[in-house]
Order: C-alpha cells, then sequence, then structure tokens
C-alpha cells in the first residue's frame, strides 16, 4: 500500500520485500532494535580492501579516491566518520594522477577508518534534536556552524526530499526560476 502511494504522487519506487531485520544494500537492518549499521560482508570487504591497499604502500590519487568513496558511503551513518580523513584527500589531490608511496600519515588514517568500521551504527527511533549543524569544506578548510530551532521546524525541513533538485522530472514543480533565466 505504501508503494502504491508513493506511486501516486510522482515518486518512482522499487518492488516492496516485507521483513524484520535482516541484510540489503550493504546495510544490516536489526531485527532486535530500531537500528542500521553495515552488513558483514560490507564490513570486512571495505576493511580487506583498506588492507590490501596498505600492504601495497603505493597507489595513485585516483585509486585512493574510489576507496574513500565507498567509505564516504559508510559514513551515511555516522557523518563524522569523515573526520579522521586529512591526509588522506591531500594525497588525493598531490598523486590523482601518479602513482606514490602511500604517507605514514594517510596509512595512520586509513588505519583508523578500518578501526571504526564496526561502531558506525544508527538508532533509527532517536528523536529529533533542536541542535542544527551545518558544513561544508574547500581546500583551504572546514567549517562548522550550530544553532539552535524549534524541534517542529527541524523535524518539517529534515522530511524534505529534495532528491528533485537532481531530476528534471521534478524540477518544473518545485523549482524557482533564478534571476536572469
Amino acid at each position: 500500500a505504501v508503494g502504491h502511494q508513493l506511486q501516486s504522487v510522482g515518486l518512482p519506487v522499487h518492488d516492496v520485500e516485507a521483513s524484520v531485520g535482516g541484510d540489503t544494500l550493504g546495510w544490516h537492518f536489526s531485527e532486535l532494535d530500531p537500528s542500521v549499521c553495515l552488513s558483514q560482508k560490507r564490513l570486512w570487504r571495505y576493511r580487506f580492501a583498506v588492507k590490501e591497499l596498505i600492504s601495497r604502500g603505493r597507489c595513485s590519487g585516483r585509486l585512493l579516491e574510489k576507496v574513500v568513496g565507498h567509505l564516504t558511503f559508510a559514513s551515511l551513518l555516522r557523518r563524522e566518520f569523515l573526520s579522521v580523513f586529512d591526509k588522506v584527500y591531500e594525497f588525493i589531490r598531490c598523486h590523482y594522477h601518479d602513482v606514490a608511496k602511500l604517507w605514514d600519515s594517510v596509512v595512520k588514517e586509513l588505519r583508523w577508518a578500518i578501526a571504526l568500521l564496526p561502531f558506525l551504527r544508527r538508532d533509527l527511533s532517536a528523536d529529533w534534536s533542536g541542535e542544527v549543524f551545518a558544513t561544508d569544506a574547500s581546500r583551504w578548510g572546514r567549517r562548522v556552524t550550530v544553532t539552535d530551532r524549534p524541534i517542529d521546524h527541524v523535524r518539517a525541513i529534515g522530511c524534505v526530499n529534495d532528491r528533485w533538485r537532481l531530476d528534471n522530472t521534478y524540477a518544473g514543480k518545485f523549482a524557482k526560476p533564478r534571476a536572469g533565466m
């Protein structure tokens, strides 16, 4: 019924399989409590891939970027996980097109990342918080700002799916034309 309701308002959905808990798309949904973590298969894949990269001791920034991309997927559960990477990003920029020896600082950050993987978990029953963070990064630095907002406002904004910005199907329904366009 939920799938039909979503389709009736123009949202595409896949076939629905109902179960309590289980693994799907690299995630493990607990059958005991409302939480999600990496599936054991995905966790070990990431771990072995990073350990292999470290054992080789050399790679291009482009290859390291692919590995970090997978770890970024894992960080969807806990965004702060990405804070372990600093020199990794610098290595990617410096050696994007050439193979180079992994810096000791890069190896250290990669080891931290795989050590933290088992702790990436999200409580799906967590309450909304009135404390709102906004983050951004550039080649010149990273910034975080925080403010307090009424929980009702946070919940309303948090429930908005803004994927329409990336899909022309919804552009005419929601997008406001910019000045000069």
